[in-house]
């Protein structure tokens, strides 16, 4: 029998807290809004994209093999968790460089300077830190020290750039420096807590290593697809309409963002939850697994739904006038986050199969015809553009994992349940 009280019991916490960090930002942009410019959002936006991008590469997404191991008997995890630390160092040492030395190009892409640019590396690596604490924590089934932290570290992010920003007016530099600042500390306290609790052991061991470059180096195509479908957008955005257009779909994509966070809420008890599940699960808890999936389907469809109606109808409430232009595209951008929603909720049996070429392959073709459908429509229809080929290529992706998924993880998914 699934213990469906237990995922509840982890999930609720998890998602009260998501909905607490989506909240705070929320509630923050009828302030920002008033007192940054578009220009001054679309620079906000460059560094957080910057941001992302560079923790996927120096990250390898190693997070996800961490939280598998922690499961496997046969591994001393704080060992393979230390070696993942020392990889994380390793490559943004490597970035760092590279970044130093095509400044130009980079500067001309993001329009940020190298000294920002830097700066952002050096703040994903704390954030990698800070993510494998997260990890840990989940993987412990702790959702209150995750909770915990995960607020703390929002509400400090926020403070800082509130202060910055407002008292100190330090306009778009001060909400990215509230953010460095802030990633730097809580990746120290995270660091200082996984060495204490000896979650971490610094023994380079080549065999973990090994281990954990065959997981991170066949999801690179992933990462890159997956960077082409979530942050694509936003580079053909400045390039065809400027920085203006490009804040104004930010504030979008932020709104938008409750309901991701709010989905990945209930994702971080789910996950752990099926991990445990999967191993020996028989048909009969498979099919309830199935069942179970299809009603968060249904509830994520029917969220989005209620989400986008109050949302446009409050939208001049919730931002400055600058901001309120980009109100036509939101629900748009809501059913995208939906259905990127979905698409994890399937995923995750790619990752028990040990195909992660299988999801590697869907996300780097996705992410191609993503980035060549939104160059397209963005030039010919503009922000519209970027909306809708963002919507349809959420679909076809969640519909092409589904499939993939399917074919290389048996699960009963056309009978009935």
């Amino acid at each position: 029998m699934l213990n469906l009280k237990e995922l509840a019991r982890g999930s609720t916490t998890y998602f009260i807290a998501n909905v607490i960090n989506a909240a705070v930002p929320f509630f923050l942009l009828p302030t920002l809004t008033r007192v940054l410019t578009t220009s001054e959002y679309g620079l906000v936006a460059s560094f957080v994209t910057i941001i992302s991008v560079l923790s996927a590469f120096s990250g390898l997404s190693l997070h996800g093999i961490v939280n598998i191991k922690y499961f496997d008997k046969k591994i001393n995890h704080p060992c393979f968790a230390g070696n993942c630390l020392i990889l994380f160092t390793t490559t943004t040492t490597i970035i760092l460089i590279f970044i130093y030395f095509s400044s130009d190009y980079l500067t001309k892409v993001t329009k940020l300077s190298q000294d920002w640019i830097l700066i952002a590396a050096l703040a994903c690596l704390a954030q990698l830190i800070s993510q494998i604490r997260l990890v840990l924590w989940q993987a412990k089934n702790k959702p209150v020290k995750y909770s915990i932290f995960q607020i703390l570290q929002t509400t400090v992010n926020l403070t800082l750039s509130l202060i910055l920003v407002i008292y100190l007016q330090m306009g778009w530099e001060g909400r990215a420096s509230g953010i460095v600042i802030t990633f730097i500390s809580f990746g120290m306290i995270a660091l200082y807590s996984l060495v204490r609790s000896r979650l971490v052991i610094f023994n380079i061991n080549w065999s973990y290593i090994k281990i954990a470059l065959r997981f991170g180096i066949p999801l690179i195509p992933h990462t890159i697809g997956g960077l082409l479908i979530v942050l694509g957008d936003r580079f053909i955005i400045a390039h065809f309409l400027g920085v203006d257009e490009l804040g104004l779909y930010f504030v979008g994509i932020q709104v938008a963002l409750v309901l991701s966070i709010a989905i990945d809420g209930f994702s971080k008890a789910y996950f752990p939850w099926l991990s445990a599940k999967l191993p020996t699960a028989s048909q009969q808890e498979k099919k309830a697994i199935v069942h179970l999936t299809y009603k968060l389907f249904i509830g994520i469809i029917a969220s989005a739904t209620i989400y986008s109606f109050f949302v446009y109808h409050l939208f001049p409430l919730i931002l400055g006038s600058n901001f309120v232009s980009i109100r036509p595209y939101v629900p748009w951008m809501i059913f995208s986050a939906a259905f990127m929603g979905m698409y994890t909720l399937v995923g995750i049996y790619i990752f028990h199969s040990k195909k992660t070429e299988c999801l590697s392959l869907i996300t780097i073709t996705a992410g191609a015809l993503h980035a060549v459908i939104c160059y397209f429509m963005v030039e010919e229809y503009g922000l519209l553009g970027a909306v809708q080929a963002s919507l349809l290529t959420s679909i076809t992706t969640f519909l092409s994992i589904w499939i993939v998924s399917a074919r290389v993880y048996q699960m009963p998914w056309f009978k009935r349940c």
